[in-house]
């Protein structure tokens, strides 16, 4: 396998993958220019929540969705995307029950009543990204189904009015905050019904054997794991605005913000190509690295465009907004970049254990970055202002990866085949 036929392969399905993040990037002109600093910084401490209700209230199952497909023929796979949707949709139900009841408490708890307080945007964010969770784990299996022409039918749909639908309530209706939370929920559940339309008929019942339980446990299982990668991700928010007032927070997000471009540029890489990369993995168990260099070769030529084609897009700050708190991200966009270069990397050595399904190593590596960033955040002075917040990333995410590539090597004589028993 050529990289010339990877592309030709995979450069749909990267560029649909790419499609939703890049039209999340262009929309940042529009809000920094109609969102102050702290208005920014509190639209994406409500990403944050949003986040990590996604990962509590699926109980993980869009990660076992992108497992076990493989084990299943396209009936039965059909089928237990189906299950597993429902599956999330009543435990969502309840999830919102539960914040409706213990969010004000919680909230009070959590945060500066200063800085935030509960409202119905919290609940609103929880609900618009559950909706956008039903629709991905619909992705997943039209992506590994190979279904096109309805993915691309589904994305450009989806993407597209999210767009139409933030430029008409920000910029026309004069909305606040609030308008992005409207637009997702309303473009996915157009997402939605566009997949109870097309696949409705396809979506049946299967004599074959569901790997319902089975998906329900190994879900359960990286709740850890997810938890603790949300915390590193996403998570590191929660101390800005501890540490920080909100307007420092949104200059945070606006820079992590640029700097993820290129995690949703190499995800969408690795969505896209894990047939082909769990093909590679299972030939490097029989001695063979071919396949797997390419696809690597590729991964890397990616990192390096993209890195540079994101910083580079700094020059057109000045031009979209005169707030000094905006301006100043390009001092600390390159730090926030090479976290996200090393945490890409630490994602496809992940990519193996998901093939194969072993969440033990999983759950060790990322408990280093972890703890790791834990110790960092409170040990490196507040003086440093948000490069310290970066540098604990940078160190505890190196020290990750890291760890689980010299242990790859240790344990296989030098080869990156990492055969680690659960």
């Amino acid at each position: 396998m050529n990289i010339t036929t990877i592309i030709k392969q995979q450069g749909l399905f990267i560029g649909l993958g790419v499609l939703n993040p890049l039209i999340s990037f262009l929309l940042i002109p529009v809000h920094i220019k109609y969102f102050s600093p702290s208005e920014y910084g509190l639209l994406y401490l409500l990403y944050m929540i949003g986040s990590l209700s996604v990962i509590l209230a699926s109980c993980n199952l869009t990660a076992s969705v992108k497992t076990f497909y493989f084990d299943l023929d396209e009936i039965a796979a059909s089928d237990y995307t189906d299950k597993m949707v429902k599956y999330m949709a009543i435990t969502g139900a309840i999830y919102m029950v539960l914040v409706s009841l213990l969010g004000p408490f919680l909230i009070e708890a959590l945060f500066d009543p200063a800085k935030i307080e509960y409202s119905y945007l919290i609940p609103l964010s929880i609900c618009a990204f559950l909706i956008r969770n039903l629709v991905h784990a619909y992705q997943v299996y039209l992506r590994n189904a190979r279904k096109n022409k309805l993915l691309s039918q589904l994305t450009i749909l989806n993407s597209g009015l999210f767009l139409v639908l933030q430029l008409l309530l920000i910029i026309y209706l004069r909305i606040g905050i609030e308008s992005v939370f409207y637009a997702m929920i309303l473009s996915n559940s157009a997402g939605l019904v566009l997949i109870l339309v097309k696949e409705g008929r396809s979506m049946r019942s299967s004599t074959g054997d569901i790997p319902t339980a089975k998906s329900i446990r190994y879900g359960l299982s990286l709740l850890p794991l997810f938890l603790m990668e949300w915390l590193i991700i996403r998570g590191d928010r929660f101390f800005v605005q501890d540490r920080f007032d909100l307007a420092l927070l949104g200059q945070y997000a606006l820079a992590m913000n640029i700097a993820l471009l290129l995690s949703f540029v190499t995800s969408s890489y690795l969505n896209a190509a894990r047939p082909e990369l769990y093909q590679s993995f299972k030939e490097i168990q029989r001695g063979a690295y071919r396949d797997f260099f390419s696809l690597y070769i590729l991964f890397l030529g990616i990192i390096v465009i993209a890195s540079a084609g994101i910083y580079s897009l700094t020059i057109l700050l000045p031009y979209l907004s005169a707030e000094e708190k905006y301006l100043a991200i390009t001092t600390i966009l390159p730090l926030a970049i090479l976290v996200i270069v090393i945490r890409s990397h630490t994602r496809m050595i992940y990519e193996y254990y998901d093939c194969f399904k072993q969440t033990a190593p999983l759950i060790y590596f990322t408990g280093i970055n972890f703890t790791c960033f834990l110790l960092m955040i409170y040990w490196i002075p507040t003086e440093l202002g948000l490069r310290g917040i970066l540098y604990s990333l940078l160190v505890s995410n190196f020290l990750c990866f890291g760890v689980a590539l010299g242990y790859t090597f240790l344990q296989n004589k030098g080869t990156i085949n990492l055969h680690l028993k659960d």
